[in-house]
């Protein structure tokens, strides 16, 4: 399963914990078009305290 996960610095550890479960994890702290979002094609999009 895809994961994108858009965050701020703070998530890291959640990131690394789905990758450690088998996950492939996309992590972006930066703003993210809808282009670029269809581009990964995820499974799943996780939004954790980002702020942009």
């Amino acid at each position: 399963m895809k994961v994108l996960f858009l965050t701020g610095n703070f998530a890291e550890d959640l990131a690394a914990w789905l990758d450690s479960h088998g996950e492939k994890v996309v992590y972006r702290q930066d703003k993210i078009s809808i282009e670029e979002t269809k581009g990964i094609n995820p499974d799943f999009i996780v939004s954790y305290n980002i702020n942009i």
